[in-house]
């Protein structure tokens, strides 16, 4: 009976720790959409959301074409990754005409599919320690 109780309390932590990371990774990525629609309006440019790889860790970035060369010098982002390759890899983009008409479907896809990513993450970094 004891072993079951502490089974329990276990699925619970591990269903809180779940919880607790969908939270704040949906947190995330919905104020960096919302920062790189903010950003697109004011400068008209293409704006993506996505992940590099800095010396720290990993970091969920909003950045442009000449921030993603930059990048790709300071060798957070792969030598000889195009913006087109950005584009399928990101977990955002933001259209490139004036008026941001992106659909809340492609948001919501957005908020699912980082969420997800930081799940996995997070499993396998339970595993490796």
């Amino acid at each position: 009976m004891f072993k079951q109780f502490l089974a329990d309390i276990r699925e619970i932590n591990e269903y809180m720790r779940d919880s607790y990371t969908v939270i704040v990774s949906s947190i995330k990525i919905r104020l960096l959409v919302f920062m790189a629609d903010l950003l697109q309006k004011t400068h008209n440019r293409r704006f993506f959301v996505s992940i590099i790889v800095k010396p720290q860790g990993e970091r969920l970035k909003i950045f442009d074409k000449y921030m993603f060369k930059s990048y790709k010098r300071k060798g957070w982002m792969p030598k000889r990754m195009t913006t087109l390759e950005l584009e399928q890899q990101c977990f955002y983009a933001t259209p490139l005409k004036r008026n941001n008409n992106v659909s809340k479907d492609e948001r919501k896809k957005a908020i699912k599919q980082y969420t997800q990513y930081s799940k996995m993450i997070r499993k396998v970094q339970r595993i490796k320690t």
